[in-house]
């Protein structure tokens, strides 16, 4: 079940998105744990028999919770607003189930290990089977389940963080370009100007460098700053504080 929920959007959290009558049963999270740790290892460290469409995973020392199993109802989700690796009008009648950080997590879930901890079980949860698609909750972001895969991988092993799928990008009619989703990790969202004759692709190329240096090293502070590669940047507060303006040295003031 999908619900059009703004506040989902600031809670840590995966979804997995099935067909319709076809959402696994504990059964079968069982069986894939017992089969995991091509990414990370997990095991279920709590099943209630009183209430058997939910259960606690544990990975790298954290819990975290999955409801919406079958055959109870499904979990309420954020309704996805950007897709990557599939259309986007093809998640809509899925059904979810969600897994979150457990209750103990909930004053730390923005914290990176937490993060990584959620986005590599999302990986061995993408070996469940039947499973059309993987929702990053935070960005309202949806993704097929191999590219879910394969950029979360790559980051966890070191390299650049999936800012197309943990965050989006939203290009503005006058060429700059933002995000949906980075709030979650540095507090504000982002917002970057082209360079004259820059080409968009180019302009999107530079927003995921700068998003991967916010994530990993946290936000810029208002005035001059060293950007990715040694890029001289300017930054300014928006909107309250909670927009990051940012021109490049070059750029025509606006």
């Amino acid at each position: 079940m999908m619900v059009d929920d703004s506040a989902g959007r600031r809670q840590a959290g995966i979804s997995l998105l099935f067909a319709r009558g076809t959402r696994p049963d504990a059964d079968a999270i069982a069986a894939l744990a017992a089969a995991a740790g091509e990414t990370v290892g997990f095991s279920i460290s709590h099943r209630p028999t009183e209430h058997p469409y939910w259960l606690e995973l544990l990975a790298l020392g954290l819990t975290f919770d999955i409801q919406g199993l079958a055959p109870g109802i499904p979990a309420d989700t954020a309704r996805p607003l950007h897709a990557f690796a599939l259309p986007l009008d093809e998640t809509r009648g899925y059904e979810a189930l969600t897994v979150r950080p457990g209750p103990h997590l909930s004053a730390g879930a923005t914290l990176l290990p937490v993060v990584r901890a959620l986005s590599a079980l999302g990986c061995e949860l993408a070996g469940l089977p039947g499973l059309a698609a993987i929702g990053w909750e935070p960005a309202r972001t949806v993704m097929a389940p191999d590219y879910y895969r394969r950029v979360v991988s790559a980051w966890l092993k070191g390299g650049a963080f999936p800012g197309l799928g943990m965050t989006a990008l939203v290009r503005g009619k006058d060429g700059t370009v933002g995000t949906d989703g980075l709030t979650f990790f540095i507090g504000q969202e982002m917002q970057i100007d082209p360079l004259i004759g820059e080409s968009p692709a180019d302009t999107a190329k530079f927003a995921l460098r700068v998003i991967h240096d916010l994530v990993e090293n946290g936000p810029y502070s208002p005035g001059s700053v060293e950007g990715p590669g040694g890029a001289s940047l300017n930054c300014e507060l928006m909107a309250n504080g909670n927009v990051l303006r940012i021109r490049r040295a070059g750029e025509a003031e606006t």
